[in-house]
């Protein structure tokens, strides 16, 4: 390879060459750097990997309840009149909440869980005609608490890391994330 195609090659991914022949500056390089020190910015890793991992794991988890969520609530109220058929983007909230990480959304979706199963609560328990409703009416209601406790576990946690690493878990690379943090320190 010739001096002037390896210079070429060196301009090309940015790496700084010492002059140019005709004077030129290469593109991608930073024209002041006071004493030749370059000051490169490091994050730390504040929480253990632990955190990381559950907030992945209560994200799936969300998201597949609240998919179940929307089949149930498109079976329900899909021949319902305007107002009721709105119910039907809640679940899409909470989905979009649990993928984005997004803590106005996930305080949204909260509140509609604690609504449903109140509602629940009362209206399917008092208008149960027998044991088999009773059983199956319970079974929703317990399990939609074991949502809302999810969420609110997953709030916390989310509440407890910085915009830096919502960012990466947004962006679903947060192993390579936390990799390159890990080698950083």
């Amino acid at each position: 390879m010739s001096n002037s195609s390896e210079r070429n090659e060196l301009e090309k991914i940015g790496l700084p060459v010492e002059e140019t022949p005709n004077g030129d500056i290469p593109e991608g390089l930073c024209l002041e750097v006071p004493n030749n020190t370059i000051e490169i910015h490091t994050a730390t890793l504040i929480h253990d990997p632990f955190v990381y991992e559950n907030l992945i794991k209560y994200s799936y988890f969300l998201r597949l309840a609240s998919i179940l969520d929307l089949i149930f609530c498109i079976l329900i109220f899909s021949n319902s009149p305007g107002v009721l058929s709105l119910i039907i983007s809640l679940p899409i909230v909470g989905y979009l909440a649990a993928k984005y990480y997004h803590k106005g959304l996930i305080t949204f979706y909260g509140f509609y869980l604690v609504i449903k199963i109140i509602l629940k609560a009362i209206l399917f328990t008092s208008l149960s005609e027998g044991w088999k409703t009773f059983m199956f009416s319970g079974c929703k209601v317990t399990f939609d608490f074991i949502v809302l406790l999810v969420l609110i576990s997953f709030y916390k946690n989310l509440s407890e890391i910085g915009k830096e690493e919502k960012n990466a878990l947004r962006m679903n690379d947060f192993t390579d994330f936390y990799e390159d943090i890990a080698r950083v320190n």
